[in-house]
């Protein structure tokens, strides 16, 4: 039985041809604001979706209870429930991702910290189901999950023990297995997007040689390519991956030596990459990318050093930077969707309050000269 939250008032192909630093606009971002579950210790390894209702949901960690929790927001009511774990028996939970099957089913793919796995649940006529997808060693985080047309699953994820980065398909016969890429300690903040044909397309760090590298699987074949190479510094982590109008990949990371978010564009056959943020610091963890309805990329992620999450706009080439929060201790987990009618929802951990927030609003009408200082709230207050 969900039980009910109040409302309170209240994230190619070959080589690097050339980089591009924007210079960003800063304005902060006005989001209304709201706490989706304030038990102690709740909202880690989040993912946010939207259905085709507009009602936004939210899969994330209970780290008091060592349990994966579900909400769901229904008109100003958040319902929030554990889904597996709630008996103590495990330590199960990280690394969500929550993605709708054809039919509008929520699913789950989890990491079991107790025992190492890849985790599935989903929920079909109104009942949750769970199962292991991979128990083959310590395997199962950063795990992420896509649906075709055809309502076939594919789920990405990073093998700890074997630093690979592995594939799992179902087609309703059950999991199939295979490794996508073994050069090095690879596969680890994998993401993935799935076009209009059915190819797959992964994105992803390469520890060993602290780069990010791009997989597309054509058929039954994956072609592994490096997309930055990082000149000597240490790019690729915190990556996200969104497909243009036309249906190319684009690709957001974190530069770790310049603590800066990065963006690889397609370009040709390989990709050019931009600074999205210059601002000095650490900005860039986490990054959440997404396009709006006139198809300028938004990337949602979290300023380490200022403790906040962050919101760009790339308009015209220039990027429009905002908080999204401004009071400190806000996030590090950010999640981000893009509706169609241009609102943008936001959903971040709250570190000082231990609990899960999320926020929503329109986003303006872009033109060079609009700053993200232009959003205004669509509901609600700010506590």
């Amino acid at each position: 039985m969900e039980s009910p939250v109040p409302e309170s008032t209240v994230r190619l192909l070959l080589a690097l041809l050339v980089v591009v630093t924007a210079a960003p606009v800063s304005a902060d971002t006005t989001f209304s604001l709201e706490s989706v579950d304030t038990r102690n210790d709740v909202g880690e390894y989040l993912w946010l979706a939207v259905d085709d209702q507009g009602r936004p949901h939210l899969s994330y960690y209970d780290r008091t209870n060592g349990a994966l929790r579900f909400a769901v927001r229904n008109g100003s009511t958040w319902n929030t429930r554990a889904i597996d774990g709630q008996d103590g028996g495990s330590d199960v939970g990280g690394y969500t991702f929550l993605e709708f099957d054809p039919s509008g089913n929520p699913h789950i793919v989890y990491y079991d910290w107790t025992d190492g796995d890849l985790e599935h649940a989903w929920r079909e006529d109104g009942v949750w189901s769970t199962e292991t997808v991979d128990a083959g060693g310590v395997v199962g985080r950063y795990g992420n999950l896509r649906f075709d047309a055809a309502g076939v699953a594919h789920v990405v994820y990073y093998d700890e023990g074997d630093g690979d980065l592995e594939y799992a398909r179902n087609d309703g016969t059950g999991w199939q297995l295979e490794t996508v890429d073994s050069d090095g300690d690879v596969g680890i903040k994998a993401r993935m997007a799935i076009d209009a044909a059915g190819d797959l397309h992964a994105a992803y760090y390469d520890a060993t040689n602290t780069a990010l590298r791009y997989a597309r699987r054509r058929g039954a074949e994956w072609e592994v390519v490096t997309v930055d190479d990082g000149g000597g510094q240490d790019v690729g982590s915190y990556a996200s991956i969104a497909l243009d109008p036309e249906g190319r990949p684009w690709i957001t990371h974190y530069n770790a030596t310049a603590g800066n978010p990065e963006i690889a564009i397609p370009s040709g056959s390989g990709f050019t990459s931009q600074v999205i943020d210059t601002a000095p610091g650490q900005r860039g963890w986490f990054t959440s990318l997404r396009f709006d309805p006139g198809g300028r990329p938004v990337v949602a992620y979290f300023d380490l050093t200022q403790r906040k999450p962050v919101l760009a706009r790339r308009v015209n080439g220039t990027w429009q930077v905002g908080f999204v929060e401004p009071t400190r201790d806000e996030g590090p987990h950010v999640g981000l969707w893009i509706l169609d009618d241009t609102t943008a929802h936001i959903a971040f951990y709250n570190e000082s309050r231990q609990s899960l927030r999320y926020g929503e609003t329109l986003l303006p009408v872009a033109t060079e000269t609009t700053s993200m200082g232009g959003l205004r709230a669509r509901f609600g207050g700010v506590d």
